[in-house]
């Protein structure tokens, strides 16, 4: 939940766990269910009124 709130990509959640796309895809189906929503945006503001905040600072690989 928390990498969702911060905007990542499903690409970007595997590559920082170390996992594949589908597997990501597979927790996020999941943990949409647990929450009660049905779509990222839903995920996002679920998150946030339960203290997953999102980090505000985007750092990209050039440093720019």
């Amino acid at each position: 939940m928390a990498l969702i709130c911060q905007g990542l990509t499903n690409q970007e959640i595997g590559e920082r766990a170390f996992i594949g796309v589908n597997t990501v895809k597979t927790y996020v189906r999941t943990l949409y269910r647990k929450v009660g929503v049905t779509n990222r945006a839903q995920a996002v503001l679920w998150g946030v009124e339960h203290g997953f905040q999102p980090d505000h600072t985007r750092h990209t690989l050039n440093g720019a």
